[in-house]
């Protein structure tokens, strides 16, 4: 009798492995099939991308956008950035982006051939450097310490 549950146990470990291995490999094959799919292995993170990343918490991030001298770009798909998204900000998809060949261009724009505006801002920029920060607890974490959200493009 005790042969018996062994070899049920043993059974049990063996299929609930495979199952879980399956659907492993499920969840693997859908999100890389995704354009909009989870960065695994080659998405730079705050933990080991090179640079000067300042990490904000949700509150700090908060700050900024009432300071007012805040650009928030939203890396999310297209999709989910009209689901909702923070209030201003723009988005720039990074499964988008990783496909572009050469690096990122923004281009800067205003009213016409009149407009000064755009060549200023570019100036100014350019002269002040551009300060790059990430949020680790991305949307989620800025709706869960209050922050608001809008939805649309």
């Amino acid at each position: 009798m005790a042969m018996r549950k062994k070899k049920v146990w043993k059974s049990f470990f063996w299929e609930a492995l495979g199952l879980v291995l399956l659907a492993g490999l499920t969840a693997l094959g859908v999100n890389h099939l995704r354009s909009d799919g989870l960065p695994l292995g080659d998405a730079p993170t705050p933990a080991n991308a090179s640079g000067n990343l300042i990490l904000l918490s949700p509150a700090e991030a908060m700050q900024a956008a009432m300071d007012g001298d805040t650009i928030f770009i939203d890396a999310r798909s297209p999709l989910e950035y009209a689901d909702g998204h923070i209030q201003g900000a723009v988005n720039i998809s990074y499964a988008e982006s990783k496909l572009r060949q050469g690096p990122l261009k923004l281009v800067l724009y205003c009213d016409g051939e009149e407009c000064g505006m755009a060549a200023n801002l570019a100036r100014l920029l350019l002269d002040r450097g551009v300060e790059i920060s990430v949020m680790p607890k991305g949307i989620s974490g800025w709706f869960a310490s209050g922050g608001l959200v809008e939805a649309g493009k």
